[in-house]
């Protein structure tokens, strides 16, 4: 099967997942949708036709090139510095760009809402929070369990966009677009392709919020939905300011990440996702000579175990006191 037929066949097959799930989701409670969906996707990902169509593509993919790009990938297992086409990212960065991310949104949200203490109750991931539209509310429960209060998401979060000062609002609400996407496309559960982000459907979609719940659990699910219940509402509706669209959001993924990872702007959204790869192989190495994962956290990179062993491994190296590197003689 040509390739382009292949990618087709892959389209399809998502489409069809995504509209079983919502006609499924019809009727069943939250819990009992997010196990049956959870189950589905699982399998799906595990499925060897799936396998199969994806080994296809990229086939096709290296065929149609002219000459097959070799792409550097190397990990110091002692420092946990991962390197990709020598872009290097050491460990005390990496890995803490989740609370690095969450702080910027924080630093960012501020100035739109003069309401500190209600707004760290929302964004606390430990408080329950029920997604209903309009009447999305938040529990926020004590140290014991026992419940303190509600908060009704929309009506008492509402975000004060100065009217005498659209241009810094309209910065205030590019930067978290741009942390959002960068978020979504490469701090979740297995990172994405920098053209992928600009096909995620609206946050009103009722199955991109399932998907949101079960592809993006690492980070806080709050910032996102402070920004698609509260904020960008109320910056569609003011003459002044716009919302960025989906097709903002590749290029304001790759701010995101030159920002939490200090990255310069020539480096490429194709080295970011894999720079998160040749993290995941340090976290849960296999060595192979060269190393790669164990097969549940290829599938999260999209991978089955075989492509993921032969594409995306990574070799050792070592950097030297004086700031040499050296490569591994096992690769």
């Amino acid at each position: 099967m040509p390739a382009s037929d292949s990618n087709v066949l892959l389209k399809l097959i998502r489409h069809s997942v995504c509209s079983h799930l919502v006609r499924k989701s019809k009727g069943m409670e939250d819990d009992a949708f997010s196990l049956y969906a959870g189950e589905l996707l699982d399998g799906m990902q595990n499925l060897r036709l799936i396998q199969s169509i994806c080994s296809a593509i990229r086939m096709g993919k290296e065929l149609t090139k002219e000459r097959p790009k070799t792409t550097s990938k190397d990990v110091d297992f002692d420092t946990g510095e991962v390197m990709v086409n020598q872009i290097s990212v050491k460990k005390d960065v990496w890995s803490i760009a989740i609370p690095t991310t969450i702080a910027e949104f924080k630093k960012h949200f501020i100035p739109l809402f003069h309401c500190p203490t209600l707004m760290e109750d929302v964004l606390n991931p430990n408080n329950k929070m029920v997604l209903a539209g309009k009447d999305t509310t938040v529990t926020v429960m004590s140290e014991s369990g026992t419940v303190v209060r509600e908060i009704n998401v929309v009506s008492q979060l509402v975000p004060l966009l100065d009217t005498n000062n659209v241009a810094n609002i309209q910065t205030l609400i590019n930067q978290l677009f741009s942390l959002e996407q960068g978020t979504l496309l490469y701090l979740s559960s297995g990172p994405s392709r920098g053209e992928e982000i600009k096909d995620k459907l609206s946050f009103a979609d009722g199955f991109q919020l399932h998907f949101n719940m079960l592809r993006f659990h690492l980070r806080s699910r709050s910032q996102s939905r402070m920004l698609n219940l509260c904020v960008y509402p109320a910056a569609r509706q003011h003459p002044g300011l716009t919302v960025p669209s989906q097709e903002q959001a590749k290029d304001a993924a790759r701010e995101m990440f030159q920002l939490i990872f200090g990255l310069g702007p020539t480096t490429s959204t194709k080295d970011y996702r894999e720079i998160c790869i040749q993290i995941v192989n340090y976290i849960a190495p296999v060595s192979l000579a060269p190393t790669s994962t164990r097969p549940e956290y290829a599938r999260q990179c999209h991978h089955g175990k075989s492509m993921h062993d032969a594409n995306y491994s990574s070799n050792a190296f070592r950097r030297m006191s004086d700031g040499r590197i050296e490569k591994s003689g096992i690769q």
